[in-house]
């Protein structure tokens, strides 16, 4: 009997099954971190990509942390919101636009071999995040 229990909750198991809140703060923390090691360390931080950075690429690499770190302020407050409302369909959408972005960067420098295999972590991370994303953009409307 434990057998079939065990195998019935395989069959129920929900891969996403997340609060939306949940997710928003997740987003935040992960934008928050890299904000901080691209913001502070940009050349330590890009060395674990096994990208060397002069003085010009630590600067861009600062935008980025600092654009970073207006995207987890900005999104923040979302995490009060419906994923049906207005305000959290837009940050779905700017998730997945962000994301996949990210995504295709990522993919391209790792295939032509600009970065090591290190970058896999951000390709998971952008994935993960943009199947969540239209996982609450597909998903019924509630109200708002």
């Amino acid at each position: 009997m434990a057998i079939l229990n065990y195998f019935s909750s395989l069959i129920t198991f929900k891969p996403f099954n997340m609060k939306f809140s949940s997710f928003v703060i997740a987003v935040c923390i992960i934008a928050a971190l890299y904000c901080i090691g691209f913001l502070f360390f940009p050349v330590a931080f890009t060395d674990h990509y096994g990208v060397h950075l002069d003085a010009g690429g630590a600067s861009i690499g600062r935008l980025f942390g600092a654009a970073l770190g207006g995207y987890a302020i900005c999104f923040w407050p979302f995490r009060n919101e419906s994923p049906a409302s207005v305000a959290g369909r837009a940050f779905l959408r700017s998730s997945i636009f962000f994301n996949l972005a990210s995504l295709v960067i990522s993919l391209n420098s790792i295939f032509t071999n600009v970065v090591t295999s290190m970058a896999w972590t951000s390709v998971i991370v952008h994935v993960l995040i943009i199947l969540v994303s239209i996982y609450f953009l597909s998903a019924k409307k509630e109200s708002a």
